[in-house]
């Protein structure tokens, strides 16, 4: 004999139980309701929870969702699928390998590359390596992803972008680093900031003015809480963003002293609303930049003259140093 099921719970009593808030769910009558994604935003400061994986269905009667869970728990790749989507992926870059060969033929005339980079490269680095790179092949195309970067290795891992530009301290699986060059973080103040005259400063220094720092989940911020941890500084930001240009938008208008890279804010530098100021601490020295490609693949001719040109230019400090 079968022991009688446990009955239904509300909706509405199980979210108040795990502390879900009611604007934060859908609902789908008493018993059922769906989770706003947005919950994440809210939580992301709270500990990780654990993953609950069903792995088998008790039969239930006609109507209660059977089918649909079971095809949703089957979407789930297993080894012979893995090695699916590889063999798709190489032969779509195949595809791409050999239309732009074709197009490689008309001499650079046609093509179209595809860059993912991080937020503090977007504003000025990419965008005018671009734009010099088509003053001479005004043919080509581009598109222009922005994305964390964790995500831009995993993005060029599976061939969403030809070219991926970022800021690295690791290496990375399956992924070939095309240029690569020493990206220390500095610490960005007004110009008319006390600091500004300085040849170099140390976070110790720093404590005594208000911090804007990016988000815990940057590698930026994982540096400085590292480097502060070692010395044991207490680092307290008066100002957090994931934005850099809110950053050293907020340093550049008197408010304090923020972190980032010359590269991202050469146009800045160039116009003397800001200063960057060396850090003598080994961690703010440990950072680089890099342009990455899918190991193994021929990149199309386009893509490859791309990369060339924004070596170009770096290296002959045309987009500001590093």
């Amino acid at each position: 004999m079968f022991e009688k099921g446990p009955g239904k719970k509300d909706i509405a009593e199980l979210a108040e139980s795990l502390g879900i808030r009611d604007e934060e769910i859908d609902y789908f009558g008493r018993y059922m309701g769906k989770v706003d994604y947005h919950i994440l935003n809210r939580l992301q400061d709270k500990p990780e929870g654990k993953y609950i994986d069903v792995t088998a269905i008790t039969p239930t009667p006609f109507g209660e969702g059977k089918t649909v869970t079971t095809i949703g728990l089957g979407m789930a790749l297993n080894a012979a699928g893995e090695l699916l989507a590889a063999y798709a992926r190489r032969a779509q870059q195949d595809v791409d390998r050999v239309a732009g060969d074709i197009l490689g033929l008309r001499g650079l005339r046609q093509g179209l590359v595809r860059v993912v980079c991080t937020e503090g490269f977007v504003h000025d680095v990419v965008p005018a390596a671009i734009a010099r790179f088509r003053e001479q092949y005004a043919g080509i195309r581009f598109t222009l992803d922005i994305c964390s970067q964790r995500e831009v290795p995993a993005r060029v891992r599976d061939s969403a972008a030809d070219v991926g530009i970022t800021l690295s301290l690791t290496s990375h699986r399956d992924v070939r680093v095309e240029l690569r060059m020493p990206a220390p973080v500095r610490a960005v103040v007004a110009a008319g900031h006390p600091l500004a005259r300085q040849t170099e400063v140390t976070l110790a220094q720093l404590m005594a003015y208000p911090l804007a720092l990016p988000d815990a989940d940057s590698t930026l911020r994982q540096l400085i809480d590292i480097s502060c941890s070692r010395q044991q500084l207490q680092c307290e930001p008066v100002f957090s963003s994931r934005s850099v240009d809110a950053l050293v938008a907020f340093a550049g208008a008197g408010g304090g002293v923020a972190f980032c890279g010359e590269l991202a804010i050469r146009y800045r530098l160039q116009g003397k609303q800001v200063v960057a100021v060396p850090l003598r601490d080994r961690e703010m020295n440990e950072r680089h930049f890099e342009v990455q490609t899918l190991a193994g693949r021929v990149l199309p001719q386009a893509a490859e003259a791309f990369i060339a040109s924004l070596r170009t230019q770096l290296q002959a400090g045309d987009a500001g140093p590093c």
